[in-house]
């Protein structure tokens, strides 16, 4: 609602995508969360965030031209379940360039059950997503907006090596 208004656009035309990593605050999914500790005040300055991001988009939007990447990778994420089994490896990236020929902003999606940093790290991460997304920018020519697709059988737990930062450092490449 709050982003809508910032906006001025119907609440329905705003799109919001999530990510989790399994030592994350909780709190969206309701008191307690999943795993049964709330993080009082998570809800709150993640949405807030959000807005000041949105607060002036208004008066910087520019008429763009879509360009679309697609490519399969594989070697880094399987299914979960068992690695020789079928799975949708597809990576898409929309790039948006402004007529002056600058990026105005992109997209990026790949299929992953993207988490790779443990349940003892007490750090607010993007985890796998933040990771690759970084990775991608000067490519892109803009930090793009990242999101998974069907992930709920995808994974890279067969490829991992650990599970803390240096290892999240090594699968984002």
């Amino acid at each position: 609602e709050g982003l809508a208004a910032c906006l001025g656009l119907p609440e329905e035309n705003i799109v919001i995508s999530a990510i989790h990593s399994h030592s994350c605050p909780n709190g969206f999914e309701g008191e307690g969360g999943i795993v049964g500790v709330h993080s009082h005040g998570y809800v709150e300055m993640a949405s807030g965030r959000v807005i000041e991001a949105a607060t002036g988009l208004e008066g910087a939007l520019v008429e763009v031209t879509p360009e679309l990447a697609s490519l399969h990778v594989r070697g880094w994420d399987s299914n979960r379940n068992d690695r020789e089994r079928p799975f949708d490896d597809s990576v898409h990236v929309l790039r948006l360039r402004a007529e002056d020929g600058t990026v105005a902003g992109a997209m990026l999606n790949f299929n992953c059950h993207a988490t790779v940093v443990g349940p003892f790290n007490r750090y607010l991460t993007t985890d796998v997503m933040g990771g690759v997304r970084a990775r991608v920018a000067d490519w892109v020519g803009c930090v793009p907006y990242t999101f998974t697709g069907a992930s709920a059988d995808l994974g890279n737990r067969q490829f991992r090596r650990g599970n803390d930062f240096a290892e999240l450092e090594r699968v984002s490449c």
